[in-house]
């Protein structure tokens, strides 16, 4: 199985992707894959955005000569064209990327179905990173059966329709405004300003994957993490 776990900015999917770690998904975290990725693509990354960045007072560039990936976020964050021209460049190398683990997955499974009798439970594998197929559930003292699968940690994935038509379901992890203000607060100890400019350029999201949902015969599921709400709203995830 492959799922989308989307949302907002500091909504909480992390933690929603350690409780389906726990039921035996590898996640993929597409933040950390695309600070990969503008790793191997710094060179064109400054050579397009250095003049534009150094026009309006932003230096591209940290002490060491490399890029600033902060710095690269206060040019972006202003101006949505930007952003998209940034994704241009990114988004083509993370769908191949993501799109090569789906493939491997199809390809394990179906290498399992084939050589493992009816009733075999797979393990997880203690965190390994490996993928999970399930045939049929064994006994465990009442804790929710492994599941299985792939997760994609990613706010944008409906920007690679590619990767979401894909997902059997999407989980939309959601939390209050203030919340997640606080959250980004305490974790990034960026300026207000800041923080409120990156939760209105992910406004309207929950209408974007609603939309593609529906599109495409994808079930979603909202959990709302504040609480406990969360881990009560997964305990059915199957």
């Amino acid at each position: 199985m492959v799922i989308c776990v989307a949302g907002p900015i500091a909504a909480g999917k992390n933690f929603v992707c350690s409780i389906l770690e726990e039921r035996g998904f590898f996640c993929l975290d597409a933040d950390q894959e695309i600070h990969k990725i503008i790793d191997d693509k710094q060179a064109e990354i400054l050579s397009r955005f250095s003049q534009i960045a150094a026009s309006r007072g932003i230096n591209l560039r940290a002490a060491d000569g490399s890029l600033d990936r902060r710095a690269l976020g206060k040019l972006l964050f202003k101006d949505s064209a930007f952003l998209a021209e940034q994704e241009k460049i990114l988004y083509p190398e993370f769908v191949a990327r993501v799109q090569a683990l789906i493939d491997a997955q199809n390809c394990a499974q179906a290498q399992d179905a084939a050589k493992k009798p009816k009733g075999f439970t797979g393990q997880n594998a203690g965190g390994s990173g490996q993928l999970v197929t399930v045939d049929q559930p064994a006994e465990n003292d009442g804790k929710p059966e492994t599941v299985g699968g792939l997760a994609i940690n990613a706010a944008l994935l409906y920007k690679t329709p590619s990767l979401l038509r894909q997902c059997k379901k999407i989980i939309y992890v959601d939390a209050p405004l203030l919340v997640r203000a606080w959250r980004i607060r305490r974790r990034d100890r960026l300026p207000i300003l800041q923080i409120i400019r990156r939760i209105k350029s992910q406004k309207g999201l929950f209408k974007e994957y609603e939309r593609f949902a529906a599109d495409y015969g994808i079930e979603m599921v909202r959990v709302w993490n504040w609480g406990k709400k969360a881990c009560q709203t997964l305990e059915g995830l199957s």
